[in-house]
């Protein structure tokens, strides 16, 4: 969806409307540029931001049937850590992340 005003609430409208799981939000600035930043909103309320990802990439990685591994979306910056199973024999505290 490129919208030039008041995008995510727009976005967020064309959704509805249209009964998507996401839509891809992108500004006129994406026009005839390399690299883009967009946001991909999703029914459940979620946001995602990438920022400044060439065109390419960001078609790539928004294909339905691309899925990426906990390390990559850490890398890629979707996540911020990832963290590891407890052993099911202790849920006891908190979750250590993976290093």
């Amino acid at each position: 969806a490129l919208e030039t005003a008041d995008g995510p609430r727009r976005a967020r409208r064309k959704l509805a409307r249209k009964g998507l799981d996401y839509v891809v939000l992108n500004d006129a600035s994406a026009l005839n540029a390399e690299r883009s930043s967009v946001t991909i909103l999703g029914a459940d309320g979620s946001e995602t931001r990438l920022r400044r990802q060439p065109k390419e990439r960001i078609a790539k990685d928004t294909d339905r049937d691309y899925v990426m591994t906990a390390a990559e979306a850490k890398e890629y910056g979707i996540v911020d850590e990832v963290i590891d199973t407890r052993d099911a024999t202790d849920n006891s505290g908190p979750i250590a992340p993976v290093k």
